[in-house]
């Protein structure tokens, strides 16, 4: 019984330790201001199947229609850590996308910008 659990406990950590953070920061053009706000901020953009099958694809042009963007691609902690659990079916991972002059607004926040304006007519 004790051996079982050491074995457990052994298998346990190194999944954790196997699963570590990862970073992978793309540039388009001439890139974006990563000091500034993203454009768009995804904390848990989904892949499934030990990760081969993304989540639908961003439209880059949408979020920048400027074309020059930063991309991070992370696993954070969090993600690991859920991942760890899950991994098999799905795993996180957070997307950040900065583009140039700041981050901008998503597209979300400019429709409800756009209703408020008309509404106050």
């Amino acid at each position: 019984m004790k051996r079982g659990f050491k074995v457990f406990c052994m298998c346990s950590v190194m999944a954790l330790v196997i699963s570590g953070c990862f970073k992978n920061t793309y540039t388009v053009g001439a890139g974006g201001d990563t000091e500034a706000k993203a454009a768009h901020d995804n904390q848990w953009h989904a892949h499934w199947l030990f990760g081969t099958i993304g989540e639908t694809e961003i439209n880059l042009e949408e979020v920048c229609p400027s074309g020059d963007a930063t991309i991070k691609d992370q696993v954070s902690w969090l993600n690991a850590l859920i991942g760890t659990f899950t991994g098999i079916v799905w795993y996180p991972s957070t997307v950040r996308i900065y583009c140039e002059g700041g981050g901008g607004e998503s597209a979300d926040e400019e429709v409800e910008e756009e209703m408020t304006d008309e509404d106050a007519f």
